[in-house]
């Protein structure tokens, strides 16, 4: 368990710096949706790793694996632009790097196993937890922005 989360620390101090924080300057834009899609859609097609080892390893068929694929990238997807409205709204990388590292570490240590001995639906899972997440902090992203709250949405409209 130790190891899952220094590891997990690791996973999300790259993962962050690199997706919500490097990528973005990089790319230089004031339009905050254009640098978030195009860092969040990099940050889904990252984790296409999991289905394509798992269909390498024999343990899945190659309709599962492009399944599971999708299934993962859209959910890291929306994963990225969750984190980068986190990002946004609290106008550092901490507040982010905290949700990732609880989602990380609840995923790599919740498993269901079945009578084959596999979590099977761990992608399905992931898939549906991460949309419904997604759906919060969209909501209370545009609420925010919508009644002028404080916060680092108001220091920088002309981002939008």
């Amino acid at each position: 368990m130790l190891i899952c989360i220094i590891g997990n620390f690791i996973n999300v101090l790259m993962e962050e710096g690199l997706f919500r924080g490097l990528f973005p300057r990089m790319l230089n834009s004031r339009r905050f949706w254009n640098v978030t899609s195009i860092c969040s859609l990099l940050f889904g097609v990252w984790h296409i790793v999991g289905p394509v080892r798992n269909y390498i390893d024999g343990q899945s068929s190659f309709q599962g694996m492009i399944a599971n694929a999708i299934m993962l990238i859209v959910s890291s997807t929306l994963v990225g632009l969750k984190l980068a409205m986190i990002t946004y709204m609290e106008g550092n990388l901490y507040m982010g790097m905290a949700d990732h590292f609880v989602n990380n570490t609840i995923v790599n240590l919740l498993h269901i196993e079945s009578t084959t001995g596999t979590d099977e639906m761990m992608f399905l899972r992931i898939t549906v937890a991460q949309t419904m997440s997604f759906l919060i902090v969209l909501f209370i992203f545009l609420e925010r922005k919508n009644h002028g709250k404080k916060g680092i949405i108001n220091k920088t409209e002309s981002r939008n």
